[in-house]
C-alpha cells in the first residue's frame, strides 16, 4: 500500500495499491461543507465519519492490538479479514 497525494506521478500504481492522504481528503470534505446545499450535508457526514474512524483507530492503537490478534478475534466472530 502506498500513501500519496493525487500527484500524477503515482498514476502508474494500481488504485487498489494506493491510499490517498487523509489530510488531503479532510480538506476535500471541508470544501464540500463550504459549498453549501447538499454538498455541505455530504461534507459534514464525511467529516463525522472520518472523525469516528480516527477515534476508533486511536482506541485500536491504545489497546496494543496487533494484526495477528485482530485476525483471531474477527475469526471468532465468524467473519474473515483479508
Amino acid at each position: 500500500m502506498t500513501g500519496s497525494d493525487r500527484y500524477v506521478a503515482y498514476n502508474w500504481l494500481d488504485v487498489t495499491c494506493r491510499q490517498v492522504c487523509w489530510a488531503h481528503l479532510l480538506r476535500d470534505f471541508q470544501a464540500f461543507v463550504e459549498r453549501k446545499g447538499e454538498s455541505a450535508i455530504i461534507g459534514q457526514l464525511l467529516l463525522k465519519q472520518a472523525a469516528l474512524m480516527f477515534e476508533l483507530w486511536a482506541w485500536f492503537i491504545g489497546q496494543n492490538i496487533f494484526f495477528t490478534n485482530l485476525r483471531w478475534l474477527v475469526m471468532l466472530r465468524g467473519t474473515t479479514v483479508r
